[in-house]
């Protein structure tokens, strides 16, 4: 088996998400995200310092939680209603949709895996188990001729179910060769051990 020391992620091969269900402790059926073009993890640490003496002497760095941000082309119905929660009612036969944000609701957790294909033939998954947007994704005209891009950021934390088992923040897997990305999230990820 090679060993996967160093390798250049470069595009986007696949994203789906699930929402969360708090009462059944599952997620629901995945979506596929067709139009996400960008994904951009940050680590987001408490941190602390001590000093002695006027030195400094001891150092804190505690990852906390993860902030996300997507990048779309345009704007996909199915996987905005599975990260926003709101779903769009059809008019005139379902040729034309509108979509109502009525706030004073809160925004429902979700479930995110994205395969970023590698230069030399493998893959990268980022699994992101319980994550939840900051706002709802916005749409902005930037130029004449030009694409819309939203983008939106959410944040990630650890998953801490009832029986007290423990989801990460997130987990990277990678393969020596593409393979496809699990559609069943309840199947794909795995609490620690």
């Amino acid at each position: 088996m090679t060993v996967l020391e160093f390798r250049k992620p470069y595009g986007i091969a696949a994203a789906r998400v699930a929402k969360w269900n708090p009462s059944t402790e599952t997620w629901g059926t995945s979506v596929a995200i067709p139009n996400l073009q960008g994904i951009a993890i940050s680590p987001v640490h408490e941190t602390d310092e001590k000093n002695t003496y006027g030195a400094r002497e001891h150092l804190l760095s505690v990852l906390v939680s993860i902030e996300v941000t997507l990048d779309f082309v345009g704007k996909d119905s199915l996987s905005a209603q599975v990260m926003t929660g709101i779903t769009p009612e059809s008019l005139d036969s379902g040729a034309t949709r509108k979509t109502r944000h009525v706030g004073g609701v809160n925004l429902p957790y979700f479930g995110l895996i994205c395969q970023i294909r590698a230069d030399d033939g493998g893959d990268l998954h980022l699994m992101i188990p319980y994550a939840k947007l900051d706002s709802l994704i916005g749409l902005q005209m930037d130029a004449e001729n030009k694409f819309v891009v939203p983008n939106v950021t959410a944040k990630a934390a650890r998953l801490r179910l009832s029986d007290n088992s423990l989801y990460p923040i997130w987990d990277e897997l990678e393969h020596e060769t593409l393979t496809d990305i699990e559609t069943d999230f309840n199947t794909a990820f795995a609490p620690l051990s």
